[in-house]
C-alpha cells in the first residue's frame, strides 16, 4: 500500500453519531466515509464516485484532540403529516478539533495527488470538519508518500479500529496515567445511496476505541508500525 499521513485542525466539528436524533452527538472523530468525503472534495469527486470509492481505501487516525465539547441549540423546520413544524434539537460540538489522518491506497497515483494538492492547498471543493459549516482551516503535511504493508500489532494508539464491529479485550500499561478509552459500536464503515429514498444507508459498520494512549490488546490485529502502532481501516 501507499500512504500519506496528514494534519486537519478547525475552530469547530462534528461527527454525527447517526443513532441519535433531537440530540445529535457528535463522535470524537471523523468515521471513514468522512474522510474519503474530504479526500473526494479535495480531488473533485461526485457523491457517487466517493461512495463506491470507500472501500477502495484505508484511513488510520493516530493523534486526535479537541478542547472541549459544547451544546448548539437550533430549531429545525419538519414536516408530520404534510404540515411544517419547527422542532427543536441540539447538536453536540467539539470545540478546535484536530487530527492526523493516514490515507492509504494501492494506486500510487491516487496518493501522490492528494499530497500534491494538500502543499498546494488546491482543492477542487472546500473540506469541512463534519458539517458544511465548519471549514478546516489547517492542513498540513506530515509524513509525505511512503510504502507500508500490514503487520500484526498489539499496543495501538489513537483511533483503534475493529472492522468486525467488536471489541477485543485490552488492558492499560502499568503504571501510566490515561483515561480509559472511548468505545464505541457500529460506527458507519460504507455507505450506499437509496435512490428511491434519495438519502444514504448504511452498508457496513466497525467497532472503534478512542485512546489518548497506547494500549495492550490481548490478541494481535492488523495494522501499522508507523512512528507507533497504528491501526486502519
Amino acid at each position: 500500500m501507499w500512504l500519506i499521513c496528514f494534519k486537519i485542525k478547525a475552530p469547530f466539528g462534528h461527527f454525527r453519531n447517526p443513532y441519535t436524533t433531537i440530540y445529535k452527538q457528535s463522535y470524537p472523530f471523523p468515521p471513514k466515509p468522512t474522510i474519503v468525503g474530504m479526500i473526494g472534495a479535495m480531488l473533485g469527486w461526485n457523491e457517487e464516485n466517493t461512495l463506491s470509492n470507500i472501500g477502495s481505501f484505508k484511513v488510520g487516525i493516530p493523534k486526535w484532540e479537541y478542547d472541549e465539547k459544547i451544546l448548539e441549540y437550533a430549531y429545525i423546520l419538519a414536516y408530520k403529516d404534510k404540515i411544517p413544524q419547527l422542532r427543536p434539537e441540539r447538536f453536540e460540538i467539539l470545540v478546535r478539533p484536530s487530527y492526523e489522518v493516514i490515507f492509504a491506497s494501492q494506486d500510487k497515483k491516487v496518493i501522490d495527488e492528494i499530497a500534491k494538492r494538500i502543499r498546494k492547498r488546491e482543492f477542487e471543493f472546500p473540506i469541512y470538519m463534519g458539517k458544511n459549516e465548519f471549514l478546516i482551516n489547517e492542513i498540513e503535511l506530515i509524513e509525505n508518500v511512503w510504502k507500508e504493508e500490514l503487520t500484526e500489532i498489539d499496543q495501538p494508539r489513537g483511533i483503534i479500529t475493529f472492522p468486525e464491529n467488536k471489541i477485543p479485550t485490552f488492558s492499560l500499561p502499568f503504571g501510566v496515567e490515561i483515561p480509559p478509552p472511548q468505545v464505541f459500536i457500529g460506527v458507519p464503515l460504507e455507505l450506499s445511496r437509496d435512490e428511491k429514498e434519495c438519502r444514504r444507508v448504511l452498508k457496513r459498520v466497525y467497532g472503534v476505541m478512542a485512546a489518548k494512549g497506547t494500549i495492550k490488546l490481548d490478541k494481535p490485529t492488523k495494522g501499522l508500525k508507523y512512528l507507533y502502532e497504528v491501526t486502519i481501516v
